[in-house]
């Protein structure tokens, strides 16, 4: 399970990084990468992420993996729990050889999950997630570094009710502006709704 799907890298594969769900396994709860090479018909496993230390498989939830200029993978993993820095964060892992073996993840240090990763067409990449700590909103931060490193955090609606909100993704729009889309209650409705927030990187 990861909330937006594979990405489909250069060469053509699909890559997915995943939750396993499937019981009897002795994967049940890993988070790991499977590759397509036939457009999604098969799938074959390329690697488990190895976690760190003193965490348990169910800190780690609803992964997104993208495919960086150099060919690198960034894998970014929601983690939540006591024993998680930060209790409810986002993990980031890296991939230097497709997909089969990966780096042990580490701490962001951001306040918020799930993440949703994209490239912008400036260089700049951008993580959105949910924050489900007072205020709560949905929020964007930028790495210059291909994630490396996150700076330049970005409101981008911080007057929700509550902490049932979240799952962003964004796309970039023809004039280089972005798009994100999320789930979260208006003030007044005890229902959540579809938004939008359309907005600028500042440089």
């Amino acid at each position: 399970t990861a909330p937006h799907g594979p990405a489909v890298l250069a060469d053509g594969r699909l890559l997915y990084l995943g939750k396993e769900w499937l019981s009897g396994t002795d994967n049940r709860d890993a988070i790991l990468a499977y590759e397509s090479r036939d457009d999604g018909l098969t799938w074959q496993q390329l690697a488990k992420i190895e976690l760190p230390e003193n965490t348990v498989p169910d800190n780690f939830h609803e992964p997104h993996v993208i495919e960086l200029p150099d060919k690198t993978l960034l894998g970014a993993i929601r983690a939540q729990g006591g024993n998680v820095d930060f209790g409810f964060t986002i993990y980031t892992c890296f991939s230097a050889d497709g997909g089969k073996t990966w780096s042990v993840p580490q701490p962001t240090g951001i306040i918020g999950s799930p993440p949703h990763l994209m490239l912008h067409s400036s260089g700049a990449l951008i993580c959105t997630f949910g924050r489900r700590a007072k205020p709560f909103g949905e929020r964007a931060v930028v790495s210059y570094d291909m994630g490396r490193t996150w700076e330049d955090e970005y409101v981008l609606f911080d007057d929700a009710p509550d902490a049932d909100l979240g799952y962003p993704s964004t796309v970039e729009l023809s004039d280089g502006s972005l798009l994100t889309v999320y789930y979260q209650k208006y003030a007044s409705d005890p229902k959540c709704s579809i938004l939008q927030t359309r907005w600028r990187l500042k440089k």
